[in-house]
């Protein structure tokens, strides 16, 4: 897999594929793009979109008038919608070549697979090539299909976008098959749900480069009684001439006022059966559960005339259990299919495998598809979900009986005897997506099937739990003991499900519990896991609350001083991801003071809290301006440390490279040594726990890469930084969002040893990846990312102009130097420095190039002038930069005042 936070390919660079698979897997290839393998199969195919709908045939369709409800059979054509059309053809058509996306989110029916077969359709004739993704655990995804030559305009169509794990759907999305220079790509995704998990991925697509990335709710296509007549009447019209039936009389039927009528699909529901129904001399009934009622009768009917008539061997009952094993499993290969039959119970009398076949030739494969799955699932997924509903005993419709083997039967088939199956991810997604509608479900199946085995909860992935947490009936029990085993590490696929789930179980303990203590401990607790979705501003909050109520219980009680101080430390942590470093500095210097004053009653936990304490305090130090302060807080962390007896520990060796990168900033000549031993000691904890330390010590050999170089020991400086890069770039593929940081500055890094040992050509990939990535991280964080994205503008301008590239390095320099005056204008203690490196690079930029002189002139001055006042404060570290600022002071004077000055002309 090529790295995801690589963006765009530079145009004239060579293609690189990499293939990931496991051993034993097959392998497939893919042109212009990398390909992932799980198990032996892809983890998703993008196959091309049909050019035409496979229709239905009228015996077919009156066996089984559901088919005639299939978006993909589109029987009833489209109509209305034209405003989100309008939106999608202006979305399509923006000129910029590059990937932009769009989500269409809407509830189950109102007609979003309609929508963008409507939308694919037309562009296909527009000379766009339209494709379709599909993931692993969608039956067409075991297809292997090629996608062959993709054009200059390519529409990819991600249908259950929410169903996808988080990681797999950014290995499709960040995909260079996506992303080949000088193509427009455009992909549109479609989804139940919105708030749970688009807004964390959007947030990683902005970073990697995608144009744009909007949200576009589908509202309800007939919101007025009239509307819904005319949807009505029009599907009714499609319904007769498929079903050859004369139309039923054109009255309004009184249902259509009523609550659930809201959504197309019930609405074509609606005149299915009342098509049917009065064809048949019934009189159709009225409510929704009604119509899947009376169109899961069919089902029944096909299923008992097919078994008369010696289609099929298993009797119709036994084929409405395998059904309902189906629309759980959501379509497996033929082994997983039998053992999945064979838990459920569904079989007491029949052999899976002649069951299984049976199954497929009531529900074949959609004509010209090629699969190689069983147990497809009743669709559409409202009449599966409504078919699992009236199949469970515990409702109350009176006109469909339920089946007693259904009770418990998801139990049977998700608590395999090999640990959780895979089919429990779109399980129990389609049981959350059923009991939203159906309370009973909940109640009977889901609620016993999760309290049972609540690790089922994280197996569904994170849009699951955010499903779960919202359900307005959620057995908060339930909820509970599915936190009870939430990781505490970072997960990309549950991070978002995970804040979504704490934040309810949150609100309903602190709506019950007034003692300020256990206040503080929930506000904490969610701050901590709103961290990990990424949703800093409101950690932020619930971290300030926290303060404020372990403040109220620690003047009343001083021995909790030890919470407030817990707290404080993640109130800085919190400040300083907001860009609030001042804020950061004194949280922890308040922290630091108070477990200080406690020191003789503290554990040795508490001891080594205090130590992490002062190096969080050294890196807000730093940030801040604050370089000599920030040595002393990383050197104090390390003798309390060492007091502990932890020398060879993980944390003191954390703690070492930071005190490295301390005394680096200082320039002190113990920076390397101390660096040096903090990776040593690094390599065998990563070694056991690379969640943990992979990412100090790949940003401790990103830092001692530097200062070598600095000490003249080049090739050992170059070794270090490129073992940083590959660590950096292992961390990205397993979570972009946490590490792009990383790899950036070890680019960053790169770029600068390289051309201060005369190879700037090998360092112009670097430097320019390394802008990249702080392009896109600044978007979404201004405050942090773009003082470091004018730190790759300016090694990226010095690189390119010792290139040749003269334009180019003009306009790069004069980009850094305006981040770096507007951060220092608001904060010159904490940018100034950095304000004057990228002075010194526009000033002699300008001056090699003769173009516009007395501006290089006034940035050459003002370099000089700042570097001499830190030159005062703290010599040893700014000697060499005063030197080289006052030799382009000279390179400046020198050109200005050359009989060949064109005084501004452009280079």
């Amino acid at each position: 897999m090529s790295d995801p936070s690589a963006g765009d390919r530079p145009s004239g660079g060579a293609a690189r594929q990499i293939i990931n698979a496991e051993a034993g897997a097959s392998v497939y290839a893919v042109l212009q793009g990398d390909l992932h393998i799980r198990n032996g199969y892809p983890v998703y195919q993008i196959v091309p979109v049909p050019s035409e709908h496979p229709g239905v045939s009228g015996p077919q369709a009156a066996m089984r008038p559901s088919v005639l409800l299939a978006a993909e059979n589109a029987v009833v054509g489209f109509r209305g919608r034209e405003d989100e059309t309008a939106l999608l053809r202006s979305w399509r058509d923006a000129p910029e070549a590059g990937v932009t996306a769009l989500l269409v989110h809407g509830p189950g029916g109102q007609g979003k697979t309609r929508l963008a077969a409507h939308f694919t359709q037309g562009s296909s004739g527009e000379g766009w090539r339209v494709c379709e993704a599909h993931h692993l655990s969608d039956p067409t995804a075991y297809q292997v299909v090629q996608p062959g030559e993709l054009g200059d305009a390519l529409l990819l169509v991600v249908d259950y976008a929410d169903r996808w794990p988080l990681d797999d759907l950014l290995l499709l999305l960040l995909n260079p098959l996506l992303r080949v220079p000088g193509r427009r790509t455009r992909v549109l995704l479609l989804a139940r749900a919105a708030q749970s998990w688009w807004p964390a991925l959007r947030h990683r697509l902005t970073k990697a480069g995608y144009l744009d990335a909007r949200t576009v709710p589908l509202s309800s296509l007939a919101p007025t009684l009239p509307e819904r007549q005319r949807v009505f009447d029009e599907a009714g019209a499609a319904f007769s001439a498929a079903l050859a039936l004369p139309q039923p009389d054109t009255a309004t039927p009184p249902e259509l006022t009523g609550p659930g009528y809201e959504t197309v699909l019930t609405l074509h529901m609606a005149a299915l059966v009342a098509v049917e129904a009065r064809a048949r001399g019934e009189e159709p009934p009225l409510d929704p559960a009604g119509l899947s009622s009376y169109l899961l009768d069919r089902e029944h009917d096909f299923w008992q005339n097919a078994h008369d008539h010696g289609g099929v061997r298993v009797s119709p009952a036994v084929m409405g259990r395998i059904v309902y094993t189906a629309t759980l499993t959501q379509g497996l290969g033929r082994a997983e299919a039998v053992a999945a039959l064979e838990q459920s119970g569904a079989l007491p009398d029949a052999q899976a495998d002649a069951a299984l076949d049976d199954h497929a030739a009531c529900y074949p494969v959609p004509a010209g598809q090629v699969d190689q799955t069983w147990l497809h699932p009743l669709r559409p997924d409202r009449l599966g979900e409504d078919f699992l509903a009236l199949t469970t005993p515990g409702h109350s419709h009176p006109a469909y009986v339920p089946d007693s083997w259904a009770d418990g039967a998801a139990a049977r088939l998700l608590h395999a005897p090999k640990g959780v199956p895979g089919y429990a991810r779109p399980a129990v997604v389609t049981l959350i997506d059923t009991a939203r509608r159906w309370p009973h479900m909940g109640r009977t199946t889901l609620f016993p099937l999760l309290a049972r085995d609540p690790g089922l909860a994280l197996a569904a992935g994170g849009a699951a739990l955010a499903g779960l947490a919202e359900l307005q009936d959620t057995d908060l029990d339930v909820l509970q003991a599915v936190n009870d085993l939430l990781p505490h590490q970072l997960n990309i696929d549950l991070d978002t499900g995970i804040a979504v789930l704490v934040k309810r179980l949150t609100e309903h303990e602190l709506a019950t519990d007034t003692d300020d203590r256990t206040r503080g401990r929930l506000h904490q607790y969610l701050a901590e896991r709103l961290t990990n979705a990424g949703r800093r501003e409101e950690a932020l909050r619930e971290t300030e609350a926290a303060v404020a109520l372990r403040r109220t219980v620690a003047q009343r009680e001083p021995s909790l001083n030890r919470e407030l101080a817990r707290s404080l430390t993640a109130l800085g942590r919190c400040l300083a991801e907001c860009g609030r470093r001042d804020e950061a500095v004194e949280a922890a210097q308040e922290s630091i003071g108070l477990l200080g004053r406690e020191s003789g009653a503290l554990s040795p936990a508490d001891k080594a809290f205090l130590a992490a304490a002062y190096g969080g305090l050294a890196m807000w130090l730093a940030e801040s301006g604050q370089v000599r302060q920030a040595v002393t807080a990383a050197e104090e962390g390390v003798a309390r440390l060492r007091e502990l007896g932890l020398s060879s520990e993980g944390p003191m060796a954390e703690m070492l490279g930071l005190l490295g990168a301390r005394l680096s900033a200082v320039g002190s000549p113990r920076a390397v040594e101390v660096t040096l031993e903090s990776i040593e000691l690094l390599r065998p904890h990563a070694a056991a726990q690379p969640q943990l330390y992979e990412p100090p010590l790949a940003s401790g050999l990103s830092n001692v890469g530097y200062m070598l170089q600095g000490q003249g020991r080049h090739e050992e400086s170059l070794d270090a930084l490129r073992e940083a890069i590959e660590r950096a770039r292992r961390l990205g593929k397993a979570n972009p969002d946490r590490w792009d940081a990383l790899l950036s500055q070890a680019l960053c890094n790169l770029s600068s040893v390289l051309w201060a040992l005369g190879r700037s050509a090998e360092g112009l990939d670097a430097a320019q990846e390394s802008v990249l990535i702080r392009r896109r991280l600044s978007v979404t964080n201004d405050a942090v990312f773009s003082p470091l994205l004018a730190q790759s503008l300016n090694n990226y301008a010095i690189t390119l102009h010792l290139q040749g590239e003269r334009v180019a390095a003009l306009e790069t320099s004069a980009e850094s130097l305006a981040i770096r005056e507007r951060f220092a204008a608001a904060h010159p203690q904490a940018y100034e420095i950095d304000l004057a490196k990228s002075l010194d690079t526009f000033a002699e930029i300008r001056a090699e190039c003769r173009h516009d002189l007395p501006s290089a002139l006034e940035a050459a001055r003002r370099a000089v002038e700042i570097f001499t006042r830190w030159h005062a404060r703290m010599p040893a570290a700014f000697a060499s930069a005063l030197r080289s600022v006052e030799s382009t002071l000279a390179l400046v004077t020198d050109a200005a005042g050359s009989p060949d000055d064109t005084a501004g002309a452009q280079g």
